[in-house]
């Protein structure tokens, strides 16, 4: 498939390793070149998308911020991080943000000319150890740290006070989901082990097998997962993961599955990735309609969430492998319940945003499908009907 509906967002002077939502069309971008003298700096961006005109979208940066200009950093380059659940009414939101071994908090406005404040940080890892994965629960009153130890830590928010400490696996820990209902949230490890995780008693609730066949089981592990809603239900959720094999240097390259789970975290449906992609990350967007897939090719998929079916896959969107993805919000449900839809993103059904190192954003749009009004079907019917029964009246005569 080719490029249709793609665009560059952005051309950046770093690496970029996280992307994020807030707000309506808020974004925030991170990353940076780390503790080397290299000239490569460590930023967080705000990037701000609007609608120009019927299916154009423009975007600039609101703000940047240096993190380096705060020396509790230690010249750190962003590698992992989650912004907290946006509300409509706020008017900034906090960012977490992984550095070496620690956890950094900012706020991040959506004004210009507002720089990102640091709230503050914790050491999340030992000083031998780094930090791999950083989420929210959904009530936002937990931050929830993974590292290389694999060991899973939840803090209180804002207090920034250790809560748990889960010795969940035996090696690093690749992903971390929240559960968007639940203080529940699934790792994924290099271990290959796949687990659900208790926030309130810290303790691990389940392992999770993918199949039956024990063997497959074993040859397999769990690349990335995320968790979300179905069709803007917040009462049903599912979680999706992508399972790669541990030993990819075969003759004939092994499948890749790509995983449903139910609500009790039992696997649904399977379907294969496509066979030229090697995935790094996942997403689902808000409604949860729809799931995105990145790849090591640069190579940026499209999926139906709820049957797995491949709609879009634009080869070579970026010239090195993609390190984030986040849908922009096309519709959401409020705190009250009520299905909302952007006014900013009326035009499409989903919108992807991709990053990778070859430090350029880019946005994947599917449009909106062109339907018809109930009356206008009725119309058409009429119409339909009366041509029908002129058609045989003229017959007949004849």
């Amino acid at each position: 498939m080719g490029k249709q509906n793609t665009r560059l967002v952005a051309n950046v002077d770093f690496p970029p390793y996280v992307i994020d939502c807030f707000g309506s069309n808020h974004f925030v971008c991170a990353g940076g070149g780390g503790p080397a003298k290299t000239g490569i700096p460590n930023v967080i961006e705000t990037i701000e998308i609007v609608q120009c005109d019927r299916n154009v979208l423009d975007a600039a940066t609101l703000e940047r911020s240096m993190t380096d200009d705060y020396p509790e950093s230690e010249h750190e380059a962003i590698m992992n991080g989650a912004v907290t659940t946006w509300k409509p009414r706020d008017r900034s939101a906090f960012f977490a943000a992984g550095m070496n071994n620690k956890c950094y908090v900012f706020e991040v406005f959506k004004e210009p000319q507002k720089t990102a404040r640091l709230v503050g940080s914790f050491k999340s890892e030992d000083d031998n150890q780094y930090q791999t994965a950083v989420t929210w629960s959904y009530d936002n009153t937990l931050i929830v740290t993974a590292g290389s130890s694999g060991k899973i830590s939840v803090w209180k928010y804002p207090e920034m006070k250790l809560k748990h400490t889960i010795q969940a696996h035996k090696n690093d820990i690749e992903c971390l989901t929240a559960c968007p209902v639940a203080s529940e949230v699934v790792s994924c490890s290099r271990d290959g082990s796949l687990k659900q995780i208790d926030l309130d008693k810290g303790l691990i609730l389940n392992d999770l097998f993918w199949t039956s066949d024990e063997e497959k089981q074993k040859a397999y592990k769990c690349r990335t997962c995320a968790y979300g809603i179905v069709n803007n239900d917040r009462k049903r959720i599912r979680l999706y993961s992508l399972q790669v094999p541990k030993v990819m240097k075969t003759k004939k390259k092994p499948p890749i599955f790509i995983v449903m789970w139910n609500n009790k975290l039992l696997p649904e449906r399977k379907a294969l990735l496509h066979k030229h992609d090697n995935p790094s990350c996942i997403a689902i967007s808000s409604c949860g309609n729809f799931l995105g897939i990145g790849s090591l090719e640069g190579n940026v998929s499209l999926y139906v969430s709820f049957s797995l079916r491949c709609i879009k896959r634009v080869v070579g969107i970026h010239d090195n492998f993609i390190t984030n993805l986040c849908f922009a919000p096309v519709s959401f449900v409020d705190n009250k319940g009520t299905l909302m839809h952007s006014r900013v993103f009326s035009d499409y059904e989903a919108l992807l945003l991709s990053i990778s190192i070859d430090k350029t954003v880019q946005m994947i749009g599917v449009e909106e499908r062109q339907t018809l009004s109930v009356m206008t079907s009725l119309l058409l019917c009429v119409m339909v009907l009366c041509l029908v029964g002129l058609g045989i009246g003229i017959g007949s005569v004849l």
